[in-house]
């Protein structure tokens, strides 16, 4: 009988074991939606898939007439100065005829150091919508350091003094051609005379380009800016009396580009507003409607 109360004893605790040991495995499988979290826990969520408070801002804008060396040192220094108070990083590129930057910060310093350039220049940067935002980005995406830095160009085509001037403004931006939106610069191509110009470098140009039916696409297959005067020369009698719509990534390259070829006897110098991509984001738009 003793052995047997033992036994029984024995299974009694043994049953109570089990049922504590499945009621704390049980506890356990429960939490995080019944699986146990991997060693050192749950992954952190990925920081690119996050929003946040950081903007990028991108811009160009050329000035005409250009600065003369002291105007030129004091935009570099309200640059830097405006773009510390803001806690804004990133690149921005000074020339005497203008400004081309890539920028980070947070939502409200770029919008302060904005309206600061359009108050410190308001006839060169005094339109909000030359500047492109791209607003709730998370931190990860926010650019190491500031610099800001003179240039000779904004884009290096290594023009001779007096070549590729801009002498037209539009919409508070110099320009060197006809800026056409993206619905006017898609019917262009359809003219019977037009011919493309893609001025990005060749890298960019592989990776996808314009290839309208019925439209002549010249393609300089540039290394660097440095080698399109040289093309231009060379393929005048190919650019002459046509209707040319050229084309980049944001705008900026077109600009002075249009202007050489202005110089050099072309007449007929179209660009596509903000590049290949305001002509996306504007066909993207239309999508959504």
């Amino acid at each position: 009988v003793a052995a047997k109360a033992a036994d029984a004893s024995s299974s009694s605790s043994s049953s109570s074991s089990s049922s504590s040991s499945s009621s704390s495995s049980s506890s356990a499988s429960s939490s995080g939606n019944g699986k146990l979290p991997p060693p050192g826990g749950w992954p952190a969520p990925d920081p690119s898939t996050q929003t946040g408070n950081v903007t990028i801002l991108l811009f160009y804008a050329y000035v005409i007439p250009s600065w003369t060396k002291s105007e030129h040192d004091r935009a570099i220094d309200f640059m830097y100065t405006s773009l510390t108070n803001h806690g804004c990083t990133g690149r921005a590129r000074v020339a005497a005829e203008g400004l081309n930057c890539t920028l980070t910060g947070p939502h409200d310093g770029i919008r302060a150091f904005t309206k600061e350039l359009g108050e410190y220049a308001p006839q060169h940067f005094g339109n909000l919508a030359t500047f492109k935002f791209v607003d709730h980005q998370p931190q990860n995406q926010m650019l190491k350091g500031l610099k800001v830095f003179p240039v000779s160009e904004l884009v290096t085509y290594g023009f001779k003094k007096g070549n590729g001037v801009l002498n037209k403004i539009e919409n508070g931006k110099g320009c060197g051609g006809n800026h056409l939106t993206p619905d006017e610069y898609h019917e262009a191509m359809s003219h019977p005379d037009a011919v493309m110009v893609d001025v990005r470098n060749f890298n960019e140009s592989v990776i996808g380009k314009f290839k309208p039916p019925g439209t002549e696409v010249l393609d300089p297959m540039m290394r660097k800016s440095t080698e399109f005067p040289e093309w231009v020369q060379a393929n005048l009698d190919k650019l002459k009396g046509k209707k040319v719509l050229m084309y980049c990534t944001a705008g900026i390259r077109c600009e002075r580009a249009a202007a050489y070829l202005s110089e050099a006897g072309v007449e007929d110098i179209n660009q596509v507003r903000e590049g290949r991509r305001g002509r996306g984001e504007e066909r993207r738009r239309e999508g959504e409607k």
